[in-house]
Formats: C-alpha cells, structure tokens, sequence
C-alpha cells in the first residue's frame, strides 16, 4: 500500500499546484520512508541526502509548502486518522474532491501494478 501513497503524493500535485512541484513533492513522500529503510532515525539518515529547504522542512520540522501533502498522505495510510482527513485538507486548501480523485487515481496505478 505504501506504493500507493507514494503515487498519490506523486498525482495530487498535478491537479493542485504547477506541474514543476509535483516531482519535489513526490520525493518528499519518497524520503519520508528512508528511516524504514536504514533502520535509523530519519534526521540521520536525510544527512546523507541533499536536500531543497521545502523537503527538508516537510520531513524534519513537520513545516513548509509541502507539509501538507505529506500529511494528508500519511493520514490516508492510517485507517484512524481518515475522519480527520476533511479538516486537514480544508487547513491546507485542497478540494476534498481533488484529494479523493488523485487517491482514486493513485489505487488504479497500484492496483494495474499486481
């Protein structure tokens, strides 16, 4: 399922913000699982990474323009954070319906990928 958050965060932007974001934003989901992979703290392990401020104030400081897309992401992943997922993306200003479409899209990808 991780692989559909991923490509969620990678289809969002492109039906909300300038096509040129979409690939910082889609890295922001991608590095927000590198700790998973290291097996360190993810402060540590972004060390080794170079960074754009947006990213780093997304994955470090929970903080910046892409924040918000990686925590409505990270809501979607967690069946009891879903009530919630209204109120954050009215806070962040994404159209719900916006967000449902991109995850839908997301599903379809991940599901054809099987």
């Amino acid at each position: 399922m991780h692989r559909a958050i991923q490509r969620f965060l990678e289809s969002l932007p492109l039906r909300i913000v300038q096509h040129e974001l979409a690939t910082e934003i889609y890295v922001t989901g991608l590095l927000s699982r590198l700790d998973e992979l290291t097996q360190e703290p993810l402060a540590v392990a972004l060390k080794r990474v170079p960074l754009s401020e947006p990213v780093a104030e997304a994955l470090l400081r929970q903080t910046g323009p892409y924040y918000a897309y990686l925590d409505i992401a990270r809501r979607l992943e967690v069946f009891d954070e879903v009530h919630r997922l209204p109120a954050a993306c009215e806070a962040a200003g994404f159209p719900l319906e916006a967000v449902n479409r991109a995850l839908l899209h997301a599903l379809a990808h991940w599901r054809n990928a099987l």
